[in-house]
């Protein structure tokens, strides 16, 4: 941490006006760093002391001479031991709590934050034998099991970027921060940010392999067995039993439970499933605000005053089994319920559009009702607004007003927009809003 922050983190907390994340954040620079923890403690003892000083000087300055005055006058020994021990007090519970929490968070090693969970039942961690509810933004330890139950999902976004969708009856540790990630059960698609020069892989275990990875997109499904299939890049698998490892490339999958460990393309096993993972980012994006084009770092929704529209590219795909928004809250958070719409056309960009260019909603409606908190991400299922390949556009409003508007990060911004579509590579089969080489017979 910065000097400047810190100092700006001891700020709001003598103010009295630090927030519950911040206030982890000082606690966390004061654990790490002696220094820190020196200018803490001498700051807050002083801070104590000062406002000491000013009470008294304010009580004395409306006290009328004669018996009241000596009275007060000769109690200020008492009154500034008793204040000096409510500072030290205070100071040392600080210090308690800091402890407290450092144990509680298994050293205070971070490891990333819940991004998104969905559905009606309960995720939770297990930290140092207690069980927490998990909420989007809550902050991920070494140490912590993550497990969703039957009716749920979760997604993680960890320090270094990459991405943990956990599927329901799955269950991962966060073992170490080098990355080293256990996964006890359960499927989880894991998104792998790119490793750098000099970066050590990122490792998954189970009870039967180990995966390295250097910036893939694969899942995991553990059971009695292992089974993975890569959809980007490649993975090393590696089976505990014999030590034996394989190359599994992108399309192709391995499981721990074949007599000889090969690599075998996924179509071939399994040609219903989705084979591929294709991520898109809008080629344009814009608001229109009280018919005012709006273009830049943010989309924004707010009632009859803001509209959000996005344009995608659809390329020529197999039969896509499912497409879904991710959008990442930027700014000003809200709730209400948001609505997901077709644009009746695509012919429109950031540099011409217009109000009276702007496309209209068509049906299907596809919904999300609820709170949409500060850097949440959020996904939506929109299979049903995919027409085909071509462009297509993505309309999208917020049935509140006033002060629940939202604003998602836009493409020109570090968290945009994405279009995730999974799909295998068969005769192309789309939904009835489009048509297909099938439609056509």
């Amino acid at each position: 941490m910065e000097d400047k922050r810190f100092n700006e983190l001891m700020s709001y907390y003598l103010d009295g006006e630090i927030s519950e994340k911040d206030l982890v954040e000082l606690h966390r620079a004061i654990n790490d760093n002696p220094e820190y923890r020196k200018h803490f403690q001498k700051e807050s003892r002083l801070h104590v002391l000062m406002r000491e000083a000013m009470s008294e000087e304010v009580e004395l300055n409306t006290l009328c001479c004669g018996a009241a005055t000596e009275l007060r006058l000769s109690s200020r020994p008492l009154y500034r031991i008793l204040s000096t021990a409510a500072a030290i007090l205070i100071i040392a519970g600080i210090l308690v709590s800091t402890y407290v929490i450092k144990t509680a968070q298994n050293e205070d090693i971070s490891m990333g934050t819940c991004m998104y969970i969905s559905g009606s039942g309960i995720v939770q961690i297990e930290r140092n034998n207690k069980q927490f509810a998990v909420y989007p933004e809550t902050v991920l330890y070494v140490g912590d099991q993550i497990t969703c139950d039957s009716r749920m999902q979760a997604m993680l976004r960890l320090s270094d970027d990459s991405i943990l969708s956990l599927e329901p009856n799955s269950s991962l540790t966060l073992i170490s921060d080098q990355p080293l990630v256990r996964l006890d059960q359960g499927e989880v698609l894991f998104e792998i940010a790119e490793r750098q020069a000099g970066m050590p892989a990122f490792e998954v275990i189970t009870k039967q392999s180990k995966v390295d990875v250097m910036g893939t997109v694969f899942t995991l499904e553990a059971s009695e067995h292992t089974q993975l299939k890569v959809y980007e890049g490649s993975v090393n698998f590696i089976r505990n039993s014999d030590n034996m490892s394989v190359e599994v490339a992108a399309e192709q999958m391995a499981s721990t439970d074949e007599e000889n460990l090969s690599a075998r393309n996924i179509s071939s096993s399994f040609p219903d499933k989705p084979v591929s993972v294709l991520s898109l980012l809008p080629t344009d994006d814009v608001t229109i605000e009280s018919g005012k084009i709006i273009d830049g770092g943010e989309i924004k929704v707010q009632g009859n005053y803001r509209t959000a529209y996005l344009r995608f590219e659809i390329p020529q795909l197999g039969t896509i089994h499912s497409a879904k928004l991710r959008l990442t809250q930027k700014i000003d958070p809200g709730s209400g319920t948001l609505r997901f719409f077709r644009g009746n056309h695509s012919h429109w960009n950031e540099i011409d559009m217009t109000e009276s260019k702007a496309p209209f909603a068509l049906e299907p409606v596809v919904e999300r009702t609820g709170v949409v908190q500060r850097h949440e991400v959020i996904e939506v299922e929109v299979s049903r607004l995919i027409p085909g390949p071509g462009a297509m556009t993505i309309i999208i409003t917020l049935d509140k007003g006033g002060r629940n508007d939202i604003w998602f990060g836009s493409r020109e911004s570090s968290n945009p927009p994405q279009l995730i579509l999974t799909f295998s590579n068969t005769t192309p089969i789309y939904n009835s809003l489009g048509t297909s080489d099938i439609d056509a017979r």
